[in-house]
């Protein structure tokens, strides 16, 4: 039987390519490889190339104010749309959307992201776009939903879909109340392990580079350099490990955001008084994640909030066990003391003796990790996850 092909939107919102992006990407290669075409509504301020990352798209941008792209002023902004005062840019953006939509005659919209989300529900209210729309990634769907109040068709009648049952759970969208859909990103266990002659020439290479002493055990923390990826908590745990006498070597992989550059020169600030500079490596964007983590012993990541979290998911491929904090978007993914350790926020004592622990039990590090990767590959499938986002659309199309 031969498949409906549609012109497929995907709408994202960030300057930055970040989880919904990465998110947003694994769907358009799914539904891609499906036969339908797919056009990348983007930000005409977004920092990356689409058609580098994306060569089989087609790249549309469009305007969006710095109003809408700053994420503190968004309560002020939801106080407004609740009086139902949709402020003058987003009419502009609204407008300039739906004139793009109806130009390349979209018929299916699927957004990520916070602020694409908001887009999306008043594009719903154009008639041409109610019939279909996905909505994924809800980190404030809370925040969007009081902000709604006052069109719940809008809200109720959407289609949800998140890379976790936790996140369903956490933001009060119980199953039959709206219809949702849970789809783990996938990840190719195969591209982030490497073969062991490779890790050991890794190893050595990136010590060699950010001078990590060879008795050192190695964490890597992986993300966006802002307040709520936990960064600064990742350094405050280094020097309490050094002040416990534990010889280790901190990694901060990624870059910041525009908006968290002040934060990143903080938390330097922070590092050089304390005079951590030679125990963490602020190893800025990197192309080599996986010789980054073949030749990391733990991964720490102390995210204040996560829907999923693609970069424990990688981690957790590679074969390496993750240390976390005690997340709804982790628990998908980690069943702890199994998988990985998950431990409730601030109780930096409980880590501390458990990276003792590890020190002087290797097998320990091997067996999490060992389970990690097994974990991984049975909930991050890319052969299922291509063919759940497939069968998805034919029924969201059907609906």
């Amino acid at each position: 039987m031969s498949v409906q092909k549609h012109r497929i939107a995907i709408l994202t919102s960030g300057p930055e390519f970040g989880g919904a992006e990465v998110y947003a990407l694994e769907w358009m290669k799914a539904l891609h490889a499906d036969g339908h075409e797919i056009w990348y509504f983007h930000p005409y301020k977004a920092s990356y190339d689409v058609q580098t990352i994306i060569p089989w798209c087609y790249p549309v941008s469009y305007t969006i104010s710095d109003r809408l792209m700053n994420f503190s002023r968004f309560d002020s902004l939801g106080s407004t749309i609740r009086n139902s005062l949709l402020p003058l840019d987003i009419c502009r953006t609204m407008f300039e959307l739906n004139t793009l939509l109806r130009t390349h005659e979209i018929d299916v919209l699927v957004s990520f992201g916070m602020k694409s989300n908001l887009l999306s529900f008043y594009l719903r209210a154009i008639p041409q776009h109610r019939k279909i729309i996905v909505l994924n990634d809800l980190v404030n769907v809370r925040w969007l939903r009081s902000i709604l109040a006052g069109h719940f068709t809008l809200f109720s009648k959407a289609w949800y879909v998140s890379p976790s049952r936790a996140a369903f759970q956490l933001y009060g969208l119980r199953k039959g109340k709206v219809r949702r859909r849970i789809l783990p990103p996938p990840v190719n266990s195969n591209h982030l392990t490497l073969q062991n002659s490779k890790a050991d020439e890794a190893e050595r290479n990136i010590r060699k580079e950010f001078w990590v002493r060879s008795d050192a055990m190695v964490l890597t923390t992986i993300g966006y350099i802002t307040s709520h990826k936990g960064q600064r908590e990742f350094c405050e745990l280094i020097e309490r490990l050094w002040d416990e006498g534990i010889v280790v070597h901190g990694f901060i992989v990624g870059k910041s955001y525009p908006h968290s550059r002040e934060f990143e020169k903080s938390l330097r600030k922070y590092c050089e008084r304390q005079g951590l500079m030679r125990k963490i490596s602020f190893t800025g964007f990197r192309n080599d994640i996986p010789e980054i983590l073949a030749e990391s012993d733990v991964v720490v990541q102390f995210s204040h909030f996560e829907v999923f979290g693609i970069a424990v998911a990688e981690a957790m491929a590679a074969g390496k066990p993750v240390i976390a904090w005690e997340l709804a978007g982790y628990k998908d993914l980690i069943r702890s003391w199994k998988e990985g350790f998950l431990i409730p926020r601030d109780r930096y004592s409980i880590v501390i003796n458990l990276l003792k622990k590890m020190q002087t039990n290797h097998e320990l590090i091997q067996e999490t990790g060992k389970a990690a990767q097994i974990r991984v590959s049975q909930l991050c499938n890319p052969e299922v996850f291509s063919h759940r986002v497939q069968s998805l659309l034919r029924r969201v199309a059907a609906s």
